[in-house]
């Protein structure tokens, strides 16, 4: 699967590993006419939906911490889902659905 770091609006993944989101997320974004339209990889993504996910739990919270756009995250039946301590990074987030995570015990 192709890297995507120009996604905006929506983004869904399902039965998938984080790897693919992972190395797009490290990839380093070069202005193309100046130094102001410099930006992060899915800084503008909007909503997100993950499903069936199996890696979610290891995912590093600093990659995350991007996602300045997100408005919109659904997580769907994720079990090695414990916590969400990146979820608090996302400040424009004002939509958050989470369903069939049986192991998430705790939201900050």
């Amino acid at each position: 699967m192709p890297l995507f770091p120009y996604i905006k609006e929506d983004l869904k993944m399902v039965r998938v590993s984080l790897k693919v989101l992972q190395q797009t997320m490290k990839m380093k974004m070069g202005a193309t006419t100046s130094p102001s339209s410099c930006y992060f990889p899915l800084s503008q993504l909007q909503s997100m939906e993950l499903c069936l996910v199996k890696d979610l739990e290891s995912y590093p919270e600093e990659r995350l911490q991007n996602l300045v756009s997100l408005r919109k995250l659904k997580i769907y039946n994720c079990e090695e889902l414990g916590s969400l301590p990146w979820i608090a990074n996302l400040t424009s987030l004002q939509e958050l659905s989470i369903q069939g995570c049986l192991n998430l015990t705790s939201l900050p």
